[in-house]
């Protein structure tokens, strides 16, 4: 990621240059849906992962740092592979240990998603998006609602990392956004590393600062989501950027994909 560190003033530049949105979007859009730990895939999912072990006991942000770690450790990172097989918790680690094999960033916050799913939280995968249409890469994380504290965080099972303001305090996606355009300091937090190689805080931030551009989010957070013959995707576009106010359909590797486009981030980020 070195490359991106280089760039990392232009990335900045550009957040600064979209910093607002129209707060519009099409109507009528969906609710947000998060799937219930009791039903039987979530509970399935964490009766033969014995989640509560894993987690062991703690604050909830202790236990998910936990669950974020073991994602880490049990899946090794491989952002060029390919995954032909039902995107969903048990198949994933299924394949990845007959194999001993790696997936993507997107597979990997799809694990972390519904582990914290199948524990009650509210949880859901965000893909992170560069400006560039025609980009070659993006990062997905998973975005958790910690009840203490009553916000939303994100966290990283590709780098077991998460983003802290100066006082430790974890952030959202859209609170790192802004502290990029206000020019304020952000620290990475966790045990930051690609497959166990140590990673640098300074390149991971200038990563984080080519992705945090767009955002897109599934309507409904639940167990093999993106398995589904159609789902509903929400993209969120800062203002002069287009599109927005538009819904297109795009073919997806299992399905069709309804992609709605908005500008409207209290709408996007205060998922309930």
């Amino acid at each position: 990621m070195e490359e991106y560190l280089e760039q990392f003033h232009d990335f900045v530049y550009f957040l600064r240059l979209f910093a607002e949105y129209e707060y519009t979007k099409p109507d009528p859009l969906g609710p947000w849906y998060f799937q219930s730990p009791d039903s039987p895939d979530l509970a399935r999912l964490r009766d033969e992962l014995q989640l509560e072990e894993i987690c062991g006991e703690g604050s909830q942000w202790d236990r998910l740092r936990r669950l974020t770690t073991w994602v880490h450790q049990e899946i090794r990172h491989d952002g060029s592979s390919t995954f032909q097989h039902a995107p969903e918790t048990l198949r994933i680690l299924e394949v990845c240990r007959a194999e001993n094999r790696g997936v993507n960033c997107r597979l990997l916050a799809t694990v972390l998603n519904e582990l914290c799913l199948a524990l009650g939280w509210r949880s859901r995968f965000v893909t992170c998006l560069p400006m560039g249409e025609d980009f070659r890469d993006c990062h997905v994380v998973t975005s958790v609602y910690v009840e203490a504290w009553e916000k939303w965080v994100f966290v990283d099972p590709t780098w077991d990392a998460y983003v802290e303001d100066d006082h430790g305090r974890a952030l959202s996606l859209p609170e790192l956004r802004n502290r990029y355009i206000r020019g304020e300091r952000v620290h990475v937090g966790g045990g930051l590393n690609w497959n166990g190689e140590p990673g640098s805080a300074a390149e991971y931030l200038a990563y984080m600062a080519k992705n945090t551009f767009r955002f897109a989010a599934n309507e409904r957070s639940e167990y093999g989501a993106e398995g589904k013959a159609a789902f509903t995707q929400y993209w969120l576009h800062p203002m002069g950027y287009r599109p927005t106010r538009e819904v297109r359909e795009a073919k997806g590797p299992h399905g069709i994909v309804r992609r709605v486009y908005v500008s409207d981030p209290a709408w996007f980020w205060n998922a309930t």
